[in-house]
Formats: structure tokens, C-alpha cells, sequence
């Protein structure tokens, strides 16, 4: 097999690379030290796994021993952590190589907020970024872009059912 170089990929390395070292400059340690950050850190996990609304009672009712529930409560939230960790580099890298490239004289601050300036609640994100990195990727950038939200699309709805489960199964409690 023999390995063609490939120009997008090694440019998109490039920015990657060239990204991340932006990034480590504008890291904030002393954010970290803070008492409040690991309470907020804790209450979105807490959210984002559905923890902090109870859904894991509905999943628990559909386990047996031999899954664990126990087991699962910590598998869940760690691969949910990864996951946010993998998509933020990717986002966050995208939108900083983006700008980098069509507005060369935008400082730092003026990065940081345009993404701060992305939407309600960070749509801007998702609905604005993730097109403009999938379309880096011509025809199979388009495929992926439609598979991406047709994923999140369906993750929002499945996370919907646990929900309409959850409310259903709490009144059924109470009047037994």
C-alpha cells in the first residue's frame, strides 16, 4: 500500500496543530481553582447524563442484575465527559482555524467573543460551525453533515422518550 499525501489533510493538520497552541495560550488555570468551577463542572454532568432529573430510574427498571446499575451510573457520565471533551476540541478548533484564516488581523478576545456571541445557549456552535467544518470535506463533508444532525436529531428525540417515561412512571407511583 502505498500512502499519496494528501494536501486538505496535512493543511487541516496544520490548523489543528496550529489551533491547539492558541488554545494553550488562552487557557485559564486559575478558573480551575476556583471552588465554584467543579460545582458547575459537577451540575452539567449532572444535566447533560440526565442525572439531575432522575432518568435513571427509567433505565434502571429495564436492567437486571447482571447489567448494574452501579457500573452503568459511572460508565455513563465518563464516556459523557470524553465525548463533550473530544466534540469541544473539535468545535473550538474549527471555529478558531476559520477565523484565523479568513480574518488574519482578529485578535484573541475578538475570538473569543465571537464564539461567546454564537447563538442562545451556544447554538451558534452546532448549527454554524459544525456545517463550516464538515464543508471543508466537499461531497463527503455534505453526507456527513446530514448524518451528524440526522444523530443528533434522533439522540434529542430517544432522550425525549426517557423523559415522557420518567413523568409517566412518577404519578403511576404515587397512586399504588
Amino acid at each position: 500500500m502505498v500512502l499519496v499525501p494528501n494536501p486538505a489533510v496535512d493543511h487541516c493538520l496544520h490548523l489543528l496543530l496550529v489551533t491547539a497552541s492558541r488554545l494553550q495560550r488562552l487557557w485559564n488555570s486559575t478558573r480551575l481553582k476556583t471552588p465554584g468551577c467543579g460545582v458547575d463542572s459537577a451540575s452539567q454532568n449532572a444535566f447533560d447524563t440526565g442525572a439531575a432529573m432522575g432518568l435513571i430510574v427509567p433505565y434502571a427498571t429495564y436492567m437486571t442484575r447482571k447489567n448494574g446499575v452501579v457500573r452503568f451510573s459511572m460508565f455513563i457520565p465518563t464516556m459523557n465527559n470524553f465525548v463533550s471533551l473530544l466534540c469541544a476540541l473539535t468545535i473550538f478548533s474549527t471555529v478558531f482555524s476559520t477565523l484565523i484564516q479568513t480574518q488574519s488581523t482578529l485578535s484573541r478576545t475578538g475570538i473569543v467573543e465571537i464564539i461567546k456571541q454564537s447563538g442562545p445557549a451556544s447554538t451558534g456552535l452546532t448549527f454554524i460551525w459544525i456545517p463550516v467544518l464538515f464543508g471543508q470535506f466537499d461531497v463527503f463533508g455534505s453526507i456527513l453533515c446530514v448524518l451528524f444532525f440526522l444523530c443528533l436529531s434522533f439522540a434529542g428525540v430517544s432522550s425525549l422518550i426517557a423523559n415522557i417515561e420518567l413523568t409517566s412512571l412518577t404519578p403511576a407511583g404515587l397512586w399504588q
